[in-house]
């Protein structure tokens, strides 16, 4: 039997950080969301979730008034629309 080691980093972005063990014998960390149950491996996974929860819209086309969640969704704006 294996003992496991967890590591509890505090983090003032994100409500919980529940570490868990891989199976190369790394601690990792896991990052929840605020407002929600979910879970997510990286943090700028989480962040880009809690936009849902937020309704904030950091990123805006460079040709109309539009405003987006993703940055990749805004860059695709311009392609198709404009």
């Amino acid at each position: 039997m294996s003992t496991e080691v967890f590591q509890v980093v505090p983090s003032s972005s994100f409500n919980v950080e529940t570490p868990t063990k891989a199976r190369s014998g790394r601690t990792k960390r896991v990052y929840q969301c605020k407002h929600c149950a979910r879970i997510f491996k990286r943090s700028e996974h989480c962040a880009r979730h809690e936009r849902v929860h937020t309704h904030e819209r950091p990123f805006s086309c460079r040709f109309c008034d539009r405003r987006y969640a993703r940055k990749s969704v805004m860059s695709m704006r311009p392609r198709s629309v404009h």
